[in-house]
C-alpha cells in the first residue's frame, strides 16, 4: 500500500558542512568573551611571526615599540606597596618618582613606619633606582649607608632591574595583547552584549578574522605564558559561541546595535551641548568630530541592517536631536564669525 509523501518542512532546517558544524549561512554571528592573563609574554619577533601565521594586519594592530623609559616606570610603580617586617617593626616599602625628565628619571624606595604606636610615619629614604636614555638598557641603583644591613633591599632593586629587562624586552598580555584583541573586535563592527562591556557580538561576515584571533589567542596561552611559580593566577581564555539565526536572536541584536548607537549620538550630542556653553569659539575640527561620530553610529546601524534586516525608527527620535544640536552649533559659529570679522 503505498502513500503520499509529506513535504519538507524546512522552516526549521539548520545547515550543517561536512564537519558538522553550522554553515555560516545559518549564524547571525558569535557571541565573545575573552580573559588575557598578564603573565603572556612574547618578543616583538614573535609577535609580528605570528600577525604572519595568522593573517593579521600587523602594521594595523602593532601595539608600538616598546620604550624603555616606560618599561622602567612600569617597574618600579608594579612593585607597589608591599609591608614587611624589620627589627620587629612593621613598615611600608614603596617606590615614589623623585626625578622625571629627558635626561632621566629616579626612583626613591622608601620605609614607612605602620604600626599602631608608631610617632611618626614620615617616609624614609633607604635607596633609589635610576635610568637615563645614555645606556637605555641598563639601571643603576644604591642603597643608603643608613639602612645597610638591616634589611636585604639589594633584593628589591634586583627584582625591579629584573621587570625592567622583561618589560623593555617584551610584549605583556593584558597590557599589550588585550587592547590588540579589543581593537579587532572594534573593526568587526562588534557591539556589547552587555551594559557593562566584556560579551560581545561579532556579525558573521568577521567570523573568519574572529576565528583566527580566537586560535592566536590560544597559542599565546599555550606556548608564551610564563610559569607562575604559585600555581595560581587567572590563565588566558578566548571563547565564541555561535548565534543561530532565529526571531529571538535577531531582537537580542537589534536591542544591542540600537542602544550602542543610541549611545553613541547621546554621547556627540552632549559634546556639541558643553562646547557650545562653554562660550569658547567653535572650530571646524570640532564639528567635523561631531559629523564624523554620526556616521560611525549610522554605518553600525546599517551595518547590522542589510544583516538581520531590521529597521531601526526608535532611533528617529535621537537622530532628530543630533540634527538639531548640529545646527545650533554650525549657527553659533557663522555667528561668532561674524562677530569677530
Amino acid at each position: 500500500m503505498s502513500s503520499a509523501r509529506k513535504p519538507i518542512d524546512l522552516k526549521n532546517v539548520i545547515a550543517v558542512n561536512t564537519d558538522g558544524e553550522l554553515d555560516r549561512s545559518a549564524l547571525l554571528g558569535k557571541l565573545v568573551f575573552y580573559s588575557i592573563s598578564n603573565d603572556i609574554r612574547i618578543s616583538p619577533d614573535d609577535l609580528e611571526e605570528l600577525f604572519a601565521q595568522f593573517r593579521i594586519d600587523y602594521k594595523k594592530y602593532f601595539p608600538g615599540p616598546l620604550n624603555p623609559s616606560q618599561a622602567f616606570r612600569s617597574a618600579c610603580r608594579s612593585f607597589g606597596k608591599r609591608p614587611v617586617a624589620i627589627g620587629g617593626k612593621n613598615v611600608l616599602l614603596e617606590f615614589s618618582p623623585a626625578l622625571d625628565t629627558e635626561r632621566g628619571i629616579l626612583f626613591i624606595l622608601d620605609r614607612t613606619s605602620i604600626d599602631r604606636n608608631t610617632i611618626s610615619r614620615v617616609p624614609i629614604k633607604v635607596g633609589q633606582i635610576g635610568w637615563t636614555p645614555d645606556d637605555p638598557e641598563q639601571v643603576v641603583w644604591s642603597v643608603s649607608e643608613e639602612v645597610e644591613g638591616e634589611y636585604e633591599y639589594e633584593l628589591i632593586f634586583e627584582e625591579v632591574e629584573s621587570d625592567f629587562q622583561e618589560a623593555r624586552s617584551y610584549y605583556f598580555g593584558s597590557r599589550h595583547i588585550g587592547p590588540i584583541v579589543r581593537k579587532i573586535l572594534s573593526d568587526t563592527w562588534s557591539v556589547d552584549a552587555r551594559p557593562k562591556g566584556g560579551v560581545y557580538i561579532v556579525p558573521r561576515d568577521a567570523i573568519d578574522l574572529l576565528e583566527r584571533v580566537e586560535e592566536m589567542v590560544n597559542l599565546l596561552e599555550e606556548e608564551y605564558k610564563r610559569p607562575d611559580p604559585s600555581g595560581g593566577g587567572a590563565g588566558t581564555e578566548f571563547n565564541s559561541i555561535q548565534i543561530i539565526d532565529g526571531q529571538k536572536e535577531r531582537l537580542f541584536i537589534k536591542g544591542k546595535v540600537e542602544s550602542q548607537v543610541r549611545e553613541q549620538l547621546d554621547k556627540a550630542i552632549g559634546e556639541l551641548q558643553i562646547l557650545m556653553r562653554s562660550g569658547q569659539t567653535l572650530s571646524q575640527r570640532q564639528l567635523l568630530a561631531a559629523a564624523e561620530a554620526r556616521a560611525q553610529a549610522l554605518e553600525l546601524r546599517d551595518h547590522y541592517k542589510s544583516i538581520i534586516g531590521s529597521e531601526y525608527a526608535s532611533l528617529d527620535a535621537t537622530l532628530a536631536g543630533f540634527e538639531e544640536a548640529m545646527r545650533a552649533a554650525v549657527r553659533l559659529q557663522m555667528r561668532q564669525r561674524n562677530e569677530r570679522s
